[in-house]
């Protein structure tokens, strides 16, 4: 998040007593729980420029010809323009009369927020899509995955090069290490823009180079939202076919079947698609509250006793689906009374058991979520329980770093309480949460992927450091 005057808040109440966020940059400040606030930092040259009031000519709201604080205004309204307003979020006059915020910008706590509206987390980067269609990335830069034009790693973020337009962004990589990864965002327009590794085509421009800036994947148009795994990419659209997917998004064949031109998947309804989730071996979707699957089913991810396969099958006798997850070995659906139930790898699905078989049925593991998380390389599912309690269950690699000692959690584990979480993107041994226009990450720091200026590792949610 960008602020006008580079003032990052982040309200987190930590689970256990005691637990406080670490310092979110390597410099002389560090974040307090108990009012958010942190000292304000310069926005850097490409923070847009606010009106003055002063400058404009109008009169302080202490001193208003509307009346000001005598005018019947009550709290933290003043007179402006003839009429009270909150100055803490009126967009059009935000701290003071007449100060408007920039176009997508939010006026919170008396000042104008660029907030990040995406978050998405890679094994070695990150990267985040701000409401003024701005991107940002931090991380390994191998492959050219921060899109910045060159291949320079970097512990902060650094802005994506050639696109100021972008509503959401989605990387990934690969799950079994490496430095390597590719990004991709859709733009306003519809367009789905890739940058980074592209050996088996999942940056969708017809070609197997890298690239370190973003170009244009060829063939789709009205996209709402993109999906990245290793090794290919989907987009999910606003008209049929619902689905386009690229590079080797058909990989049951070993080796996979490469299209480097975006491709209907077969077996998509002809029908809205209001969810997609993609890992690195199968991808779901939903429709009408069901949820359908293709791809590799060698842990039952696909949730039947078939074989892998690159047609989309529906999952069985599981209806009323509002959210779906995935994670390399498995799905979770959340279903519209809040229950979650998962299926794939036994061990990590979170219903306690510890064995490593196929477990193809939908198996409840909560009953009842606001929210679940997971990301394409990640063997760890979060959610969100009561009282803005997130918890969760896998492969315990996201909580590794710091503690030093690997285990899977065989049920759903408590972490901390984030009020307004709107997401969690997990990557392989780090994770990300998105809330209020804030991201804050946790776990390993070896590639920067916690955009914190460091590589230390850290146990807390830490804030990204500012935006610049």
């Amino acid at each position: 998040m960008r602020s006008a005057t580079g003032t990052c808040v982040l309200m987190l109440g930590a689970a256990a007593a005691g637990c406080s966020l670490l310092v979110a940059s390597p410099d002389d400040y560090t974040y307090d729980l108990t009012d958010g606030a942190a000292p304000a930092r310069d926005a850097g040259p490409d923070a847009a420029p606010l009106p003055d009031a002063a400058a404009d000519g109008a009169v302080p709201p202490d001193a208003s010809p509307d009346g000001g604080p005598d005018a019947g205004c009550v709290g933290a309204e003043q007179a402006c323009g003839g009429a009270c307003v909150d100055v803490q979020t009126d967009l059009s006059h935000c701290g003071r009369c007449d100060r408007a915020c920039p176009e997508r910008w939010s006026c919170r706590d008396s000042d104008c927020h660029d907030d990040v509206v995406s978050v998405s987390t890679a094994p070695s980067h990150t990267c985040a899509a701000l409401a003024s269609g701005a991107v940002f990335c931090w991380g390994k830069n191998e492959t050219g995955q921060l899109g910045t034009g060159d291949f320079e790693d970097s512990l902060v973020p650094r802005r994506v090069v050639g696109i100021d337009d972008v509503t959401s962004v989605s990387v990934a990589g690969n799950t079994f290490g490496g430095w390597t990864g590719t990004s991709c965002a859709t733009r306003r327009s519809g367009e789905v823009w890739c940058w980074g590794r592209n050996d088996r085509g999942q940056v969708g421009d017809g070609t197997l180079a890298p690239q370190n800036r973003p170009v244009r994947v060829t063939g789709v148009t009205a996209a709402v939202s993109v999906h990245t795994a290793f090794g290919y990419a989907c987009a999910r659209l606003s008209a049929n076919p619902r689905i386009r997917c690229w590079g080797a998004f058909r990989n049951v064949a070993e080796p996979p079947t490469v299209d480097l031109e975006a491709t209907q998947v077969s077996g998509v309804p002809l029908q809205p698609v209001s969810q997609l989730t993609t890992s690195d071996g199968h991808a779901c979707f939903t429709t009408s509250g069901q949820v359908y699957c293709w791809g590799r089913n060698q842990m039952g991810q696909l949730g039947d006793e078939g074989p892998s396969r690159d047609i989309a099958f529906p999952v069985s006798e599981l209806v009323g689906v509002v959210q779906i997850s995935s994670t390399s070995f498995g799905t979770c659906a959340r279903l519209d009374g809040g229950e979650v139930r998962c299926w794939g790898r036994s061990d990590l699905l979170g219903v306690g058991r510890v064995e490593m078989v196929s477990e193809h049925e939908p198996q409840l593991v909560i009953g009842e979520a606001a929210g679940l998380f997971g990301g394409p390389a990640s063997l760890t599912t979060y959610a969100v329980g009561g009282a803005s309690q997130v918890l969760y269950w896998g492969l315990d690699q996201p909580h590794f770093a710091a503690a030093m000692e690997l285990r899977t959690v065989a049920r759903p584990n408590a972490y901390v309480e984030i009020e307004g979480l709107s997401d969690i993107s997990v990557g392989l041994s780090h994770a990300c949460s998105l809330h209020a226009g804030r991201v804050a990450c946790w776990g390993s720091n070896a590639a920067g992927q916690l955009g914190d200026g460091t590589m230390e590792p850290r146990t807390a949610p830490t804030l990204v450091v500012p935006f610049p």
